[in-house]
């Protein structure tokens, strides 16, 4: 069931950037970057010689030639030639360190915006049984670090970001980076959606 757990962007050549924030502290980057690789070097290859920039390779010509030379200098013919060029961008790192991004009230990053298409899959109004004071993935096996925080914050009435980040090592195993991550989406959706407000640098407390 582990592919279940896999986010939207899993094995997307241009989704992947190794060493951004949401990318360096996902669960499943070692898979995903392998996928990636494998992916991108067939890409390459069939691409070889048509890339932008890059080397082209010899074209083929001859079966344009004739196979004897003619006895009188033969007209000069010019073919004209149409290759196909593929611009391909690069991927540039992004500047200023790793301050993570201040997300406002409607505005969710790339990862939150994937957990938001998640639970509309599942049917799940995230804020509407939060007000009612339920647990959304109640009965679900998905998402657990989602349900994990709704949990906290049902029981809280806040979510303190030490606690939440300590409830992800402590029963989900992840690492610090992996629940650094997971933890600015949930802060990403939950502001975003209007179920939290910022209060001050380490808490987030429930939207009134």
């Amino acid at each position: 069931m582990e592919h279940l757990e896999r986010p939207g962007c899993f094995g997307f050549v241009v989704c992947y950037e190794p060493g951004s924030e949401f990318c360096s502290g996902c669960n499943h980057e070692e898979a995903c970057a392998a996928v990636v690789s494998e992916r991108r070097t067939a890409l390459e290859k069939l691409l070889a010689g048509r890339v932008a920039g890059g080397a082209r390779g010899p074209l083929k010509r001859a079966a344009m030639r004739p196979s004897v030379a003619p006895a009188t200098p033969a007209p000069v013919v010019h073919i004209a030639v149409v290759e196909t060029v593929v611009e391909i961008k690069a991927e540039v790192p992004k500047r200023g360190g790793s301050e993570p991004k201040r997300y406002a009230a409607g505005e969710m990053s790339k990862k939150a915006r994937q957990l938001d298409e998640s639970l509309k899959r599942l049917n799940i109004n995230a804020v509407e049984s939060l007000k009612a004071g339920r647990n959304p993935m109640e009965g679900f096996d998905r998402l657990s670090f989602f349900k994990i925080a709704c949990d906290l914050l049902l029981a809280d009435g806040a979510l303190d970001r030490a606690k939440l980040h300590k409830a992800y090592t402590d029963n989900l195993g992840w690492d610090s980076k992996t629940a650094a991550s997971h933890l600015s989406i949930i802060a990403s959706y939950m502001v975003a959606t209007g179920i939290l407000a910022v209060d001050g640098k380490m808490l987030i407390r429930v939207a009134r």
